[in-house]
């Protein structure tokens, strides 16, 4: 039962000088990229003592397969150190496919950050989609042959310029994840993170990326609201100017009343 509503009103101070009392207005027009959010982008859910089969939370498998996450340090999988977290994803067969709880606003640069790594054994070349809608923004493949050493991983990236008047604002955005046929069994990933410098509204009110806008962000959005000056994170800015105010306020209260966050 979400019982924060109620208290919304009364919880915030509303500030509507903000800006030119506390810092000239330019300074939120500058460019700067900011983290967006995803959920479970670690791949540290569900938690497993060594291997798990299965979907992992807040990504999807169209296709069926074989998939899931598994513990590095219980199955000699990686060093310690290569892998973000305590734990990577695998997968032996279809695509895992996450749906980003952003979209895209206007021109800007966005870039996708991820690891790859070669378990002993077993590996297998992994080939990351990057998309906007049913748009392909990009694309990289690594075959066995560039993968890193046995028990490493290596970051990679596709970053993205969406120029002006693109077709593709208000596009939302999704990461495909693929076995590259051809050598080995598995593949393994990780630490999937985004960053813009002008990203869209997807479902930022979520803060603490559980799929619902609901008490604890708003605890969380309290927080930041009460700080004013946007963190380094940029959780609680959902307007992206660098501040979180009475606009921001505006966006989470109707975000909070759909309780849900877009699939």
């Amino acid at each position: 039962m979400k019982s924060g509503s109620g208290k919304m009103t009364n919880a915030l101070r509303r500030r509507s000088s903000t800006c030119a009392a506390v810092i000239p207005c330019a300074i939120a027009s500058f460019s700067r990229a900011v983290i967006v959010p995803i959920a479970n982008g670690g791949f540290e859910a569900p938690i497993t003592a060594s291997f798990f089969a299965g979907e992992p939370p807040n990504w999807i498998c169209p296709s069926g397969g074989l998939f899931g996450v598994l513990s590095p340090s219980a199955l000699n999988a990686f060093d310690a150190g290569e892998y973000e977290g305590n734990q990577v994803a695998w997968t032996n067969s279809n695509p895992m496919e996450k749906r980003l709880a952003a979209s895209i606003k206007g021109p800007g640069n966005w870039t996708l950050r991820w690891k790859v790594g070669r378990r002993p054994g077993v590996a297998a070349g992994v080939q990351v989609q990057f998309f906007a809608g049913p748009t392909l923004l990009g694309q990289l493949t690594d075959t066995l042959a560039s993968l890193p050493p046995v028990r490493m991983m290596d970051e990679r990236q596709i970053s993205v310029q969406i120029p002006d008047n693109s077709p593709l604002v208000g596009s939302l955005l999704r990461v495909v994840v693929s076995k590259v046929p051809g050598g080995g069994t598995q593949a393994n990933f990780d630490d999937f993170r985004l960053e813009a410098d002008n990203p869209g509204p997807g479902c930022p009110a979520d803060l603490n990326t559980d799929t619902f806008v609901e008490d604890v962000d708003f605890t969380l959005f309290v927080e930041r609201y009460n700080e004013l000056l946007v963190r380094p994170d940029g959780l609680g800015d959902l307007n992206y100017d660098a501040f979180v105010d009475d606009t921001d306020f505006t966006y989470f209260v109707a975000q909070y009343n759909e309780l849900l966050c877009p699939a």
